[in-house]
């Protein structure tokens, strides 16, 4: 035990000081007690007010885009079963037992080492060719008008072999997300994912092709979507999967154009590309931006985003480019970071108090339990020293019996008299 000035932290500085300047017990001052029971249930009242905050700003959006794609994955499996697997066994759309067998056996080794997706046998398959087609109507400027919300109709999408009108997936793991590719960029199917511009070529991997996909920009909670598209610089890459193939895409330019630009999404002599289509700003249609990607070997694709790293990616603040709306989310985004910090060096903070508080009260309780040992033990007629409320008190006892006074870690030889010390 040591003895050190009152104006230090220990007893002194929580109970206060006793009437010869030494600190005074718990129990002596039951409305400082109050006062600290209060003072404890508000700090931790802000604490899960500060923490709640954070979440939502944070994490709650994190977690909904994670479960969201989590989903949209699920989702694609269970088609890419149907679409493959079941036209392998079915013999393709329009094929025959002959070219079943040959579909079923085209690629073993890719679906026994389970690294790449299997495919379906581009020969003899209706819904290939009719799309092969249609291409070659486009090249022709005879693929009807871009963008026509009725070119895709039911019927249409039955006789090509696609009645659900999914004809694959798309994947940016820049932007960290994989969503279902639709024929048609309708408000149906841009509700779940993103859509084919009608009027605009088929993902085939094709010279003289321009695959234009429009997908919305998602918002701060659920999927993001293209929400993030502003992040997308030259050499990140596009994948799409479709029932035939795994086509990669790097980006090559961004532009943003009028609404009414068909022109900036035409084919291009001998390139095979691939263009994404969103509004522009993030949360207006004053403009769309275009981000132009051309077909590179798929050994040059950047891989998927694992879970871990989509959601450090819906956590962490993006680019905002010129995009007001997406400003103000990103500050949001690091606001709850912000608070979140905070809390945390709060609540350690808060710890190593309580942690030398309950030290003090251990230190105090071995005090008193000496003193009180003394006492018992004291010789018989000699008078003992009280139990110490202060340490003024304690000493003046101590000088009166005519004791020599104990030296004890920190004490001063001769200072015994001096006031306005406590045990610490």
């Amino acid at each position: 035990m040591r003895i050190a000035n009152g104006s230090q932290s220990g007893y002194g500085e929580r109970y206060g000081t006793g009437a010869a300047g030494g600190p005074e017990p718990p129990e002596a001052q039951p409305g400082r007690g109050r006062k600290q029971r209060i003072g404890g249930r508000l700090s931790l009242l802000i604490g899960i007010v500060m923490l709640v905050a954070g979440l939502a700003l944070v994490l709650y959006p994190t977690v909904t885009a994670v479960s969201a794609q989590n989903d949209v994955n699920a989702a694609l499996a269970a088609w890419r079963s149907g679409a493959v697997d079941g036209e392998n066994n079915a013999g393709g759309a329009g094929g025959s037992e002959a070219e079943a067998d040959k579909s079923t056996s085209a690629e073993p080794a890719a679906s026994a080492a389970g690294d790449e997706p299997e495919f379906r046998s581009k020969e003899g398959d209706a819904t290939y060719e009719k799309l092969v087609a249609y291409n070659e109507r486009v090249r022709e400027g005879e693929g009807g008008k871009v963008n026509d919300p009725f070119a895709f109709s039911d019927d249409s999408l039955a006789e090509l072999g696609l009645p659900d009108g999914i004809i694959g997936s798309i994947s940016v793991p820049k932007m960290g997300v994989t969503i279902p590719l639709y024929l048609g960029a309708t408000e149906a199917n841009m509700v779940d994912g993103a859509g084919i511009v009608a009027g605009t070529s088929m993902p085939l991997g094709e010279e003289t092709s321009n695959t234009v996909i429009a997908a919305h920009r998602g918002g701060y909670f659920g999927l993001p979507m293209f929400r993030d598209i502003e992040d997308l610089e030259a050499g990140d890459t596009v994948t799409i999967t479709t029932p035939w193939d795994k086509l990669t895409y790097a980006v090559r330019e961004v532009k943003v154009v009028a609404p009414n630009d068909t022109e900036a999404v035409g084919v291009q002599e001998g390139r095979d590309l691939v263009t994404l289509l969103t509004c522009h700003p993030y949360g207006t249609n004053q403009s769309r931006m275009l981000v132009f990607c051309e077909r590179v070997p798929n050994e040059e694709a950047q891989e998927d985003a694992g879970p871990v790293a989509a959601a450090v990616k819906q956590i962490l603040p993006g680019n905002a480019g010129d995009s007001p709306l997406l400003m103000i989310e990103n500050a949001l985004k690091l606001a709850g970071l912000v608070i979140l910090l905070f809390l945390g060096v709060y609540l350690v903070i808060d710890s190593v108090r309580r942690m030398r508080r309950r030290r003090a009260d251990r230190r105090w309780a071995a005090a008193v339990g000496r003193a009180e040992a003394a006492r018992a033990n004291a010789p018989a007629g000699q008078v003992a020293a009280p139990v110490p409320n202060n340490v003024a008190e304690k000493n003046n006892a101590r000088a009166e019996d005519g004791e020599k006074r104990a030296t004890l870690p920190g004490d001063v030889p001769g200072d015994s008299a001096r006031s306005g010390r406590h045990f610490k």
